[in-house]
C-alpha cells in the first residue's frame, strides 16, 4: 500500500482496520470517504487517479479472507457483474488483492433510491411506472440469461432507481453474490461455476421460486418468478404470499396459488392482460411460465402500448365522454387526430378536465363550506373554495371548447401541429382557457418551458388557476424529479404563484415524500415562499424531521414532535419508522438509521399509546 506524496491536507484519523481517505490501493484507486463496513468488508468512495473516475471499492474483512466459500462468492460476484455488458446491471470493472492481501471489488458508483424504498414511499406504483422499470429489469436479465448468469436473489432491494438519460426510473440491477455463472457458453455441468449444492437454499423467501425453496435444480426461469413478485408488489403494494412463519411463507410459495393483483388492489384498474401475465410469471411449474426474460419485456412493452394508444379507453375517460354529451359530440371533430391514447389523453385533459371528481365536489362541497367564522380562513374553507373554482373554471371550459376551431386548433396541436393554436392565443391575449388549453399541448409535447409560461399567463389572467389540479401536477411531476436542473423552473413557478393547493402538497412532499431530495426541496421551498411559518407547529416538527440529516439532528426532531404532542405528525413518524433496515455498510446491507430506532419508537408510543 502507498501513501500519496504530501497530501495538501492531513486526513482525519481513521478508525482501526479503515484506509483514510488519501490512501492508494492497487497503485490506483484513491479512497476519498468511508461509506460504511458490514460482516464481510467495508465500503469506500475512491476514485481511480489515471481515469478520474469515482468507483465504489468494496474490500473484504482480512479475517474474511481465511473463508474459502465468501472469497469465491466474492470472485462469482466480480465475475457475474463484470460478465454483463448491459446499461441496466451495476458492472464490476476490476478485480484484485491489495497490497496487504484484501480482495477487493470495484464497482459502478451509484446515487438514487432502491426500488424498495420507491415502494416504500409511494405505496404502489402506476401500471405505466411499474411497466416502465419492469421491462428495464427484463432487458438486464436476458443479457445476463444468455451469458449463461442467473442472478437468484432478485428483489426491490436490489435494484437501484436512479436519474439517467433524462429518466428518474433508470435501473441498476446489483448484488451478483449469489448468482449461478457459467462462464462459456455452451459448457458442459462441470464447467458451470456453481457454489450450491443439491437441497442446499438460497435467495430471499418472499421472492424465491418454488424451485429454489426445495433445493432443486435451478435455471433463469428462477429469475422470471422474482420479476412477477416484484411487478406484483409494484403494483399493489404487498407481496403475494407473506406470513410471520418463514415454513409457512415457504410452504405458500409450493402450494398456494397466487392471488391476481387486481383482486389484491382493485382501486389500480390494472389492465387484465397485465393481471394475467404476472400470474404466468408466479406459476409453480418453470414450464408453465414465458421461457425467457425477452418475451416477459415484449409482453409488457405491448401492455404499455395498449394503454397509451387507447386501443381500450380507461374506464375514468369513457365515463366522462358519456357523462358530457355535448363534447362527446365535439369528439368527432377531432377523433383522426387523437387516434392514439396519449393523443386522447391530452384531448381529454384539454376538454374535460375537473371533470372527474367534479360530482363528488359538488356532494361534499356543503359539508366542507359548514365551518366556524373566523379571521384567517380553515384549510377547509381554503379546499371548499378551491372546489367551487375547479369546477367553475371546468364549465367555462367546456362552454369554450364548443368553438369548432378551438377544439380543431386543440387536435392538431395533439399531433405537433401548434400553428393554429399560437394564431389563436395571438388573436385572444386575454383568454386565460386558451392559454391554460395552450399549456396542455405544450406539455403533451415535452415543451415545458414553454408549458410553464403559458400556465403562468393563465394565472396572472385569471387567479383561480393557481388552485387548477392539471397544472399543479404538471407542475410537481417537474417539482418531483431528482434532477435539481428539471426541478428547479417548477420550483419557481410554485414560488411565484403560491396556492393553497400548492402549499398544501408541498406540505405533504416535505413530510412524507419519496427521496431526502425531494422532501427537502419541498421544505426549502415553503421556507423560501413564507408559508412555512403559517403552518400548524405539528406540521412544521414533521417537516424538520424528514429534512433531518444524521442521527443527533433526527433525536432533535423527534423530540420537538413529542413535544408538540399532536398525533396528526404520526405519517412523520411512520414514515421514518418504515425506512429499511438497509442502505448503510458493507453491500448496503446495514441499518442507516439504527442510531433512531429506539426515539422512534418511543416517540410512537407516546402518541399513540393505545395501539401498543
Amino acid at each position: 500500500m502507498q501513501q500519496l506524496p504530501e497530501p495538501e491536507a492531513p486526513a482525519p484519523p481513521a478508525e482501526p482496520g479503515i484506509h483514510p481517505s488519501g490512501t492508494l490501493l492497487s497503485d490506483r484507486y484513491q479512497i476519498d470517504a468511508f461509506l460504511g463496513a458490514g460482516a464481510m468488508g467495508k465500503v469506500y468512495r475512491a476514485e481511480h487517479v489515471l481515469m478520474k473516475k469515482t468507483v465504489a471499492l468494496k474490500v473484504l474483512h482480512p479475517e474474511m479472507m481465511q473463508n474459502a466459500e465468501v472469497v469465491k462468492r466474492f470472485q462469482l460476484e466480480a465475475q457475474a457483474a463484470g460478465n454483463i455488458r448491459h446499461p441496466n446491471v451495476c458492472t464490476a470493472t476490476d478485480f484484485g488483492l491489495t497490497e496487504q492481501g484484501e480482495s477487493f471489488l470495484v464497482m459502478e458508483y451509484l446515487e438514487g433510491e432502491t426500488l424498495q424504498s420507491t415502494i416504500q414511499a409511494y405505496g404502489r406504483l402506476t401500471p405505466l411506472r411499474a411497466i416502465h422499470i419492469a421491462q428495464q429489469i427484463c432487458s438486464a436479465l436476458e443479457q445476463a440469461h444468455n451469458e449463461g448468469i442467473v442472478h437468484r436473489d432478485l428483489k426491490p432491494e436490489n435494484i437501484m432507481l436512479i436519474e439517467s438519460e433524462g429518466d428518474p426510473d433508470y435501473v441498476k440491477i446489483m448484488d451478483f453474490g449469489i448468482a449461478s455463472v457459467r462462464m462459456e457458453k455452451g459448457s458442459s455441468e462441470d464447467n458451470t461455476t456453481r457454489l450450491t449444492q443439491a437441497g442446499m437454499v438460497y435467495g430471499t423467501p418472499h421472492y424465491m421460486s418454488p424451485e429454489q425453496v426445495v433445493g432443486a435444480d435451478i435455471d433463469h426461469r428462477v429469475d422470471l418468478y422474482s420479476v412477477g413478485v416484484v411487478l406484483f408488489e409494484m403494483l399493489t403494494g404487498k407481496l403475494p404470499f407473506d406470513s410471520d412463519s418463514l415454513v409457512r411463507l415457504m410452504g405458500m410459495h409450493i402450494t398456494e396459488a397466487a392471488p391476481a393483483p387486481s383482486s389484491v388492489c382493485p382501486e389500480a384498474a390494472l389492465p387484465a392482460a397485465l393481471d394475467a401475465l404476472v400470474l404466468k410469471l408466479l406459476a409453480k411449474a418453470p414450464e408453465d411460465r414465458p421461457q425467457s426474460a425477452g418475451a416477459v419485456r415484449e409482453e409488457l412493452l405491448a401492455i404499455a402500448e395498449s394503454i397509451q394508444s387507447g386501443k381500450k379507453l380507461p374506464v375514468q375517460i369513457q365515463a366522462q365522454l358519456q357523462a358530457l354529451p355535448e363534447i362527446a359530440a365535439n369528439h368527432r371533430l377531432v377523433s383522426s387526430a387523437m387516434q392514439k391514447y396519449q393523443e386522447l389523453g391530452f384531448a381529454s385533459r384539454a376538454m374535460l378536465i375537473g371533470a372527474m371528481g367534479a360530482l363528488a365536489a359538488v356532494v361534499f362541497l356543503s359539508a366542507l363550506m359548514i365551518v366556524l367564522p373566523s379571521r384567517e380562513p380553515t384549510p377547509e374553507k381554503k379546499e371548499a373554495v378551491a372546489i367551487k373554482e375547479t369546477v367553475s373554471l371546468s364549465t367555462e371550459r367546456e362552454r369554450m371548447l364548443q368553438d369548432e376551431a378551438i377544439s380543431q386548433a386543440l387536435a392538431e396541436a395533439a399531433n405537433g401541429e401548434f400553428g393554429a393554436l399560437y394564431a389563436l392565443s395571438e388573436a385572444q391575449p386575454q383568454n386565460a382557457h386558451l392559454h391554460y388549453l395552450t399549456g396542455l399541448a405544450e406539455t403533451n409535447a415535452g415543451n415545458w418551458k414553454k408549458a410553464f409560461t403559458r400556465y403562468s399567463q393563465a394565472i396572472q389572467l385569471d387567479e383561480r388557476y393557481t388552485n387548477e389540479p392539471q397544472l399543479l401536477d404538471d407542475v410537481f411531476s417537474r417539482f418531483e424529479t431528482r434532477s435539481a436542473s428539471t426541478a428547479e423552473p417548477a420550483k419557481e413557478f410554485l414560488l411565484k404563484h403560491p396556492s393553497h393547493r400548492s402549499t398544501a402538497r408541498l406540505e405533504t412532499l416535505a413530510q412524507t415524500g419519496p427521496s431526502h431530495t425531494i422532501r427537502r426541496r419541498a421544505f426549502d421551498t415553503l421556507h423560501e415562499s413564507g408559508e412555512f411559518e403559517k403552518l400548524a407547529a405539528w406540521s412544521q416538527a414533521a417537516m424538520e424531521l424528514r429534512a433531518a440529516s444524521g442521527c443527533d439532528a433526527h433525536r432533535e426532531k423527534i423530540a420537538k414532535v413529542v413535544e408538540v404532542g399532536d398525533r396528526r405528525a404520526m405519517p412523520a413518524l411512520r414514515a421514518v419508522e418504515a425506512l429499511p433496515k438497509t442502505g448503510c455498510g458493507f453491500l448496503k446491507r446495514q441499518d442507516c438509521y439504527a442510531c433512531v430506532r429506539d426515539d422512534i419508537k418511543n416517540a410512537i408510543e407516546t402518541l399513540e399509546p393505545s395501539n401498543r
